[in-house]
């Protein structure tokens, strides 16, 4: 559906999921992370969380220290105000 929504079908699978190794273990390579106590606000046409991304941001730079390099990770937000905060 994202591929449809927002890369009109452009975006290709170049390998098969069984090749997806994981960044770090015990991590897969796909995580989600709940946050909690931490409180949504609405800015413009957008809704932001201030400690959903701090911890997205504390991850990413954990991740950076242990030698993974920047452009081989990714990070996905439905809230679009989000991405751009920090």
């Amino acid at each position: 559906m994202c591929n449809d929504l927002f890369y009109g079908n452009q975006l290709r699978n170049g390998i098969a999921t069984g090749q997806r190794t994981p960044l770090v273990d015990p991590l897969g390579p796909l995580t989600f992370v709940n946050v909690d106590n931490s409180t949504e606000r609405y800015h413009g046409s957008s809704w932001y969380n201030d400690g959903e991304i701090t911890t997205m941001m504390a991850a990413v730079k954990q991740l950076i220290r242990l030698g993974i390099p920047p452009d081989q990770i990714g990070v996905i937000s439905l809230c679009k105000i989000m991405m751009m905060s920090k």
